[in-house]
């Protein structure tokens, strides 16, 4: 499936070893599974809670901080700003009626796959590292670890994408920079199709707009029409012609399953979710729920975001990784995968991080003591055979 089909950057690595999940393990993954919903709604409701234009909501500091978290600043001035903007916004001090609808806000239905990055600790406690949604790379990894487990938990992102793919032409856009996961994507969209599926990758520059349609022109020549996207990636080439292709393709007659939302994926949430002055508990509880407030805050490790961290708070963060220096993980929040991280173990580092000019875009994480265990594996790229502690 790979071979001779990646670079250096994307290197990969293959097991053949089991890694067995016990009772306790499933038990976990499914209460963490049932509290992705809860997660993602209350992110919606939160952010059209701090979205409204009120006196009440602009001028609140707890509301500052969420739209600060959220990178909703720039969407908030362009509603203040917005000519449709009804004069009596600016004097009206709350609007209790919005409020409740913002509070009733459902958004799982526009993210159909969601991604959650697990770590096992060395007591069996598993945590929540990463919550990615609408990101589709790695779902023929998933599917190929699916096929050769002997006790594969749900019904599986297949069965899930041939029943809403059966009836639709669906197509997943892969851009002109990812062509290492088009080996992976392509192997899923064939097991898919074998379960009656009608699922495409279409490479960005294959895509056919055409008076509101889309369609894709295949290997051999044949044009298809797409009926439905699984969502719109980050497109490669000029700004402005991946501005225009975006917009065209939302502005088409397709159905987009995946309503693109950034900020659901950074790790700001679950700085959010960890945020414990009165004001913001009384906020989480009303959109996320209560119960489900102390299940994510078990599952996530303390994250603090230090784009609203004050000074003096830093500074005890700083003193306190001097002392204990594997406590935390800090990450730069604009980087991805492994870039950026300074990881536990390098105090002088981390501190400089924290107390830097950068430090806004700084997140710390709680370092979690996982369990390890030493694998083979087969390095895709050269073949060799070696061993790695996971």
């Amino acid at each position: 499936m790979f071979v001779g089909k990646m670079d250096e950057r994307h290197n990969f690595r293959v097991s053949g070893e089991k890694l067995p999940l016990n009772k306790r393990d499933i038990e976990q993954m499914g209460e963490v599974a049932s509290l992705i919903p809860s997660f993602l709604n209350g992110l919606g409701r939160i952010e059209q809670l701090a979205l409204i234009d009120t006196k009440k909501i602009r001028t609140d500091k707890t509301y500052c901080q969420i739209r600060n978290l959220l990178s909703l600043g720039g969407k908030y001035n362009e509603i203040l700003n917005s000519s449709a903007r009804s004069p009596d916004r600016k004097d009206l001090y709350e609007d209790l009626t919005e409020e409740k609808l913002a509070i009733k806000t459902e958004v799982t239905s526009d993210h159909p796959i969601c991604r959650v990055d697990l770590v096992r600790s060395i007591d069996g406690q598993l945590s929540v590292a990463e919550i990615e949604v609408d990101k589709f790379h790695g779902l023929g990894y998933t599917t190929f670890c699916r096929m050769v487990s002997r006790d594969p938990v749900g019904p599986g992102l297949v069965s899930t994408l041939a029943e809403q793919s059966k009836s639709r032409r669906t197509a997943i856009i892969l851009s002109d920079d990812e062509k290492f996961y088009r080996p992976e994507a392509n192997f899923f969209a064939r097991i898919v199709n074998q379960q009656g599926g009608h699922l495409y990758i279409l490479n960005q520059n294959k895509i056919i707009l055409d008076d509101n349609s889309v369609k894709m022109r295949e290997e051999d020549g044949k044009v298809t029409q797409i009926e439905q996207l699984l969502g719109i990636p980050e497109l490669s080439g000029d700004i402005k012609i991946r501005q225009t292709v975006k917009t065209e393709l939302m502005k088409s007659d397709v159905l987009i399953l995946s309503k693109t939302s950034p900020n659901l994926s950074e790790k700001t949430t679950m700085a959010l979710i960890h945020s414990t002055n009165e004001a913001m508990t009384d906020i989480l509880v009303k959109t996320f729920g209560e119960d489900e407030v102390g299940k994510l805050r078990h599952y996530i490790p303390y994250t603090e975001s230090m784009s609203v961290t004050p000074l003096i708070r830093r500074q005890e963060l700083a003193k306190e990784i001097e002392e204990n220096p594997e406590k935390y993980f800090v990450k730069v929040k604009d980087t991805s995968g492994a870039r950026g991280i300074i990881p536990p173990g390098n105090p002088k580092e981390q501190a400089q991080a924290i107390l830097g000019s950068n430090y806004k875009k700084v997140i710390i994480q709680q370092a979690i003591k996982a369990e390890q265990r030493i694998i083979g594996y087969k390095d895709v790229l050269d073949g060799a055979f070696n061993s790695y502690g996971i």
